[in-house]
């Protein structure tokens, strides 16, 4: 299970660091993950649950889709 925030905060420990993060970053990278074929819940508070059912090879899609939007959404935000 894992999160993905983006925000000034150094480390996420609790909710209340949750509450000032960029919306329009996570949104603007969720769809350039949606164009690779990887679903992200579009409230970014929701956490993705990685299970048995995926093997390394889901895997190493995710993380090469994840490469590849976060090097996008500089130019894009």
């Amino acid at each position: 299970m894992f999160q993905v925030f983006f925000t000034k905060e150094t480390k996420i420990t609790g909710y209340r660091q949750t509450l000032n993060v960029n919306t329009e970053r996570f949104r603007t990278f969720r769809n350039l993950m949606l164009q690779r074929g990887v679903y992200f819940h579009p409230d970014g508070m929701e956490r993705i649950m990685i299970s048995a059912a995926h093997d390394e090879l889901d895997v190493e899609r995710v993380l090469a889709a994840a490469e590849e939007s976060l090097r996008e959404l500089p130019r894009t935000h």
